[in-house]
C-alpha cells in the first residue's frame, strides 16, 4: 500500500570556481521530473531498468541505486566542464568529480537511509 509520500530528491551542487553546478535527481519518482527537464525520452523499455542517468549537468539515480552508480555517472556528467568549459587538465577533471562526489555523497547516504526507513514502515503496514 503506497501512501503517496515522494521519497525521492533534488538538490543542487555548485562549483563556483567554474561558474556551473550539477543538479541531482535521486529516486524513482525523480525519474519523470529529470526526463522533462533534460528533454529526454525514455527510449529504453525493453531493456532492464538503468540505475542512473547523465545528461549534461544534471544526474538521476534510481531507488536501486548505489554508491558505485553515482561514481559512474558523475563520470559521465563531467562532460559539462571538459567539453563545454573546455578544462583539459586530468587533475582538475579529478578534483572536480572529488568535489562533486563528496557534495553528492554526503545527500545520497542520507536519502538511502531515509528510503530504508520509508521501505520498513511500508512493509509493517501490509502486515
Amino acid at each position: 500500500m503506497k501512501t503517496g509520500k515522494k521519497t525521492g530528491i533534488k538538490f543542487f551542487v555548485n562549483v563556483d570556481l567554474f561558474g556551473f553546478g550539477i543538479h541531482f535527481f535521486f529516486g524513482d519518482d525523480r525519474k519523470e521530473q529529470f526526463l522533462r527537464e533534460t528533454k529526454e525520452k525514455d527510449d529504453r523499455p525493453n531493456e532492464p531498468p538503468s540505475m542512473g542517468r547523465a545528461n549534461g549537468n544534471m544526474v538521476w539515480l534510481s531507488d536501486d541505486a548505489e554508491l558505485h552508480h553515482l561514481v559512474h555517472e558523475l563520470h559521465h556528467a563531467k562532460w559539462i566542464y571538459t567539453h563545454v568549459l573546455g578544462v583539459k587538465c586530468e587533475e582538475t577533471e579529478a578534483y572536480i568529480v572529488g568535489y562533486l562526489f563528496e557534495k553528492a555523497h554526503k545527500r545520497f547516504v542520507k536519502w538511502k537511509e531515509e528510503l530504508t526507513k520509508y521501505n520498513v514502515e511500508q512493509m509493517r503496514v501490509k502486515q
